[in-house]
């Protein structure tokens, strides 16, 4: 199907190369054992990472770091590959005229069908992908906190709110919940991803992005190993929190319209077990997609003993 090397972009979180657990080691024997696959990580992080903790086989030949949670924007700690002359041009045509035109409409279907029923999700592929081509050429940056923005987050918000079902949120509320949607998005700020056979997800959550990316940019297929179920983690979490109820309920609205459309766009869904099975279904995903392959033991490690 592919000339080899095949070119696959593994979408990490939190995990593989630069932190340890279950899916660093998964991914790290994944990559160190494959054939013919040439692997660029795509590592999404809180912050800003230097060192890998893992010594990194031949197969992996680039990561591609993307910090969401600095105090900086990525490109101030990370060359993209966009020259200089790019990245000021799209701050300086990134205008209020033009956000109002091009982008505003965009967002207020977002966050429409986040708060929606959420059934057609071929409509929210069309939205993130206009908003990829918008990104193309405008900044994030400027847009996501151009005062047309916020006005337009804020009618939303305002016709969204049942007093009688979701108490009135306070500003605080409101700015912390932009700010989620903001570092949620920074992936589609990332408009040139490194070019792919496979975009190879290890979770169902906001990484999706980078995988929708690659695939509107290349026709990349989507592939999603599924270790636990992130809607569901993301869902007990949330339960547990102390946040107010306004931003409960924009996460695990956001949280489940993603995790949907990754089961929509993914072209097969590797499971570990039979349980992660029943919520996938449950978030749309089509049973002829979802393979179970369970996690393997190392034989030279764990041998049965005499008894």
């Amino acid at each position: 199907m592919y000339d080899n090397n095949t070119k696959v972009l593994l979408i990490t979180e939190g995990t593989y190369p630069f932190n340890g657990g279950g899916v660093s080691t998964w991914s790290h024997i994944l990559c160190s054992e494959t054939d013919a696959i040439d692997f660029t990580v795509y590592s999404i992080n809180a912050a800003f990472e230097i060192k890998p903790k893992y010594e990194l086989p031949s197969s992996v030949k680039e990561i591609f770091q993307v910090p969401l949670w600095t105090p900086d924007e990525p490109f101030d700690y990370i060359d993209y590959g966009d020259s200089y002359y790019k990245t000021v041009g799209k701050k300086e045509w990134t205008q209020e005229k033009v956000v109002k035109n091009e982008f505003v409409s965009l967002f207020q279907d977002l966050l429409l069908f986040i708060y929606g029923e959420q059934k057609d999700l071929e409509r929210l592929n069309e939205i993130f992908k206009a908003m990829w081509l918008y990104f193309e050429d405008y900044d994030f940056k400027e847009t996501m906190r151009s005062e047309v923005v916020w006005e337009t987050y804020k009618k939303v918000i305002e016709q969204v709110i049942i007093p009688e079902r979701n108490p009135s949120a306070t500003m605080m509320d409101m700015t912390i919940g932009m700010r989620w949607i903001y570092r949620f998005l920074i992936p589609l700020a990332i408009t040139d991803v490194p070019k792919t056979d496979i975009a190879h997800l290890t979770l169902s959550g906001f990484p999706t992005i980078a995988a929708l990316i690659a695939h509107y940019k290349y026709g990349a297929k989507i592939m999603l190993t599924e270790h636990g179920v992130f809607i569901r983690e993301r869902l007990l979490a949330i339960n547990n929190s102390e946040y107010p109820f306004f931003l409960k309920n924009l996460l695990i609205r956001f949280s489940e319209a993603i995790a949907r459309l990754c089961y929509y766009k993914s072209d097969i869904i590797i499971s570990v077990n039979e349980f992660n099975r029943k919520w996938e279904e449950w978030y749309g995903a089509t049973p002829e997609k979802i393979r179970i392959i369970y996690n393997g033991v190392d034989a030279k490690l764990f041998k049965p003993t005499k008894t």
